[in-house]
């Protein structure tokens, strides 16, 4: 899992957590330029030094991405 680009992780664990297949849940792109998103945590483009944080809602979720040593996704219900 952890070699799929953050886009696909993302997916991954929304529909795990909304129960659906991830084919269910609508596009990604339609909520966050996914290019940019998988270059921004690309480990190669960060080093240990650096970190970076992004948010967003998908689809009725609020999307937390923490990338320090590794990227860790947090999925929560959207208020």
């Amino acid at each position: 899992m952890e070699s799929h680009p953050i886009s696909i992780r993302v997916v991954e664990q929304v529909a795990e957590r909304s129960n659906k297949d991830p084919i269910e849940l609508p596009p990604l792109h339609s909520y966050v330029n996914v290019d940019a998103l998988d270059a921004l945590f690309r480990s190669s483009q960060l080093d240990i030094q650096n970190s970076a944080q992004i948010e967003f809602q998908y689809t009725g979720y609020d999307v937390t991405i923490l990338f320090e040593e590794f990227a860790e996704i947090s999925i929560s219900e959207s208020d």
